[in-house]
């Protein structure tokens, strides 16, 4: 049997690398995912059998491309971390419509677009392991 996949969108220095690490640890083959691939390539070679993917969250066209292209390199992702978000902190009364729209589509939306591109086939092979880090909006 293959190594599972973990992939993991969102990877910058701090929580998206410590998550990759931890299920690389486990065994796991590694799908990075984030826009800045001179970071990911870096730690794609640290942590070996692992990949990186440029991927821009607000994107809704980039999971079919790219997780079409992980399951090719990689096979099907078994575990997904939505490790994206955008911070936006203040009241109503501080808060700009565009900027809560802003987050929201990161936050949601883009969550929302990377589940739809992977549970077919994790249902399919019965595996559903979808993990997601909220961000407080307050």
């Amino acid at each position: 049997m293959s190594n599972p996949v973990c992939a993991v969108i969102g990877v910058g220095p701090g929580n998206g690398t410590a998550i990759a690490r931890k299920f690389s640890s486990e065994g796991y083959k590694i799908a990075l995912l984030s826009r800045n691939e001179d970071y990911l390539n870096g730690l794609a070679h640290e942590l070996g059998d692992t990949r990186g993917y440029a991927y821009d969250a607000l994107d809704t066209t980039a999971p079919e491309k790219v997780f079409s292209k992980i399951k090719q390199e990689l096979g099907t992702v078994d575990i997904l971390v939505y490790n994206a978000g955008s911070g936006m902190f203040g009241n109503v009364d501080e808060t700009k419509l565009s900027d809560f729209e802003a987050a929201w589509r990161i936050n949601a939306l883009g969550l929302l677009a990377a589940v739809k591109a992977v549970l077919p086939d994790m249902r399919a092979v019965e595996r559903q392991h979808c993990r997601h880090r909220c961000n407080r909006i307050r």
